[in-house]
């Protein structure tokens, strides 16, 4: 999931310097990327209860965490 998010995230950012209409594009990719870990979140709840999620959660960060070193362009 991490790595979806992250993906879209980076299209959306480079989408965002091409287009006029980039504004809007990046606010509904920004609501996609929302419900997408949203509905993750939320179905994960429901079947492995409070332990799928904290694995759902650290396999996210792990995720950011690489991105973040291998300097893909995404920082914070």
């Amino acid at each position: 999931m991490g790595l979806a998010y992250l993906g879209l995230l980076w299209m959306s950012v480079k989408r965002f310097s091409r287009n006029a209409q980039s504004v809007f594009q990046t606010i509904f990719g920004f609501f996609i990327r929302l419900a997408l870990i949203g509905i993750s979140l939320l179905s994960i709840a429901k079947w492995f209860h409070f332990q799928g999620v904290l694995f759902y959660l650290l396999g996210f960060f792990i995720v950011k965490k690489i991105v973040q070193r291998k300097n893909y362009g995404y920082h914070s």
